[in-house]
């Protein structure tokens, strides 16, 4: 029995955690990001692409605002999210990122799903 609960116990902590998936939108120009788990799509305009959330990072001074750093086959972004009221979104996001030869930075709005 004690064998058992060890081998669950086990079994347990070096599982997966779900992660929350996160949408956020933006315009002018008309972007998107989703991101679930270690992956991630972005949408610039009408170019999309597949990346891996290579690294998140909370703010030193405040808990609640995160950085991801995305990562494709030829483009990056950095999704900084935090609260705040945006349109109907709970969440604010800015996205550094470029386009062909320039760096942009955009900003948008994101939701989580209900815990």
């Amino acid at each position: 029995m004690l064998r058992s609960l060890f081998i669950f116990a086990l079994i347990t902590a070096f599982a997966p955690v779900r992660a929350a998936v996160l949408t956020c939108t933006g315009s002018h120009p008309n972007w998107q990001a989703t991101l679930n788990g270690s992956e991630a799509t972005f949408t610039l305009r009408e170019r999309a692409g597949d990346y891996s959330v290579e690294l998140v990072t909370p703010a030193t001074n405040d808990p609640d605002t995160t950085a991801y750093t995305l990562i494709g086959a030829t483009d990056t972004a950095i999704l900084i999210v935090h609260p705040g009221r945006c349109n109907t979104a709970d969440h604010i996001a800015h996205v550094l990122t470029q386009e062909r030869s320039e760096a942009i930075l955009l900003t948008g709005c994101c939701t989580l799903p209900p815990e």
